[in-house]
């Protein structure tokens, strides 16, 4: 493999064999490849040893679940480990790995960092595939809707809960069928324009999709129930701190080691778990409590 030579880490997606088969990259399979779940401690050892075979210098990790496991992998191993972030919020596998990333390339500013981040951070912009080209504009007169990204957009989400909060309740929450469905109007309204199993799917847990229920999976597995109950003890009582979970407890203690405690006593409502300050809001954005 030549100096410079970056290759892609194939998960076997139909989306990736096309990228693959129109830049010519050199690609390398997952060991893990079509199991889709991060369910153990294997998996990292599994990249970890792919990461020598393939004399791999560096790591590049774009977010998602699949990254976790080449990341961690990287960091283990003492290799540079470099993170791409498109949103203003950083997803869960991101920020897992902004712990041990070299340098974090974001296409806008973070709604909120800690000091560390920002020091490892450069804003680069977010660059479009030459595919998509701007077209004529027709002469009549246009009526655009510009939406914001992803989690950071906060003008769009504070206007979607405004109308939100002046939609009837009983057309939030409605039996259709013989059954109860929350967001009922909204279903209704999409119910001509896509699939009906899409539009009446049943809720499933938000974990359930984006695969992070394999972490508490894998903290379960490398955790043992005795030493856990014992840290937790030990952590309410002298740090005033609630750990629900073996998960949580390992992000704690990486979080107290490099930025001490999130205790914030001065603070006019705080979390009743970490006590950290909360500004109007069910979710506390230190410790992922909700609601709280």
């Amino acid at each position: 493999m030549g100096e410079g030579t970056p290759v892609l880490l194939d998960h076997g997606r139909e989306q990736e064999k096309n990228v693959f088969q129109k830049a010519g990259m050199e690609k390398v399979l997952a060991p893990w490849r079509g199991k889709g779940r991060f369910s153990s401690a294997t998996r990292v050892f599994a990249a970890r040893k792919l990461l020598r075979e393939e004399k791999i210098d560096a790591v590049i990790c774009m977010g998602a679940f699949p990254c976790i496991a080449p990341g961690l992998a990287a960091a283990t191993l003492r290799k540079p480990l470099f993170l791409l972030e498109q949103n203003r919020v950083m997803g869960k596998a991101n920020r897992i790995l902004a712990l041990f990333a070299s340098k974090i390339f974001l296409s806008m500013p973070l709604l909120k960092s800690s000091r560390s981040i920002r020091a490892r951070s450069a804003i680069l912009g977010c660059p479009v595939r030459d595919e998509f080209q701007p077209t004529g504009l027709p002469e009549e007169p246009l009526r655009l809707v510009v939406m914001g990204g992803s989690q950071g957009a906060r003008e769009v989400n504070q206007k979607v809960l405004e109308i939100a909060n002046k939609i009837p309740s009983n057309l939030k929450i409605k039996e259709e069928k013989g059954k109860r469905y929350g967001k009922w109007i909204l279903r209704k309204t999409f119910e001509k324009h896509i699939p009906a199993q899409i539009a009446w799917r049943r809720k499933s847990p938000m974990q359930d999709g984006a695969g992070t229920v394999g972490l508490t999976n894998l903290f379960e597995s490398i955790i043992n129930e005795e030493k856990y109950v014992e840290k937790k003890l030990t952590v309410e009582k002298e740090d005033q701190v609630v750990i629900r979970s073996r998960e949580s407890m390992y992000y704690y203690e990486i979080f107290k080691k490099l930025y001490g405690s999130p205790v914030k006593n001065d603070a006019e409502v705080k979390c009743p778990y970490c006590k950290h300050e909360i500004n109007n809001s069910k979710f506390c954005r230190m410790c992922g409590a909700f609601p709280i």
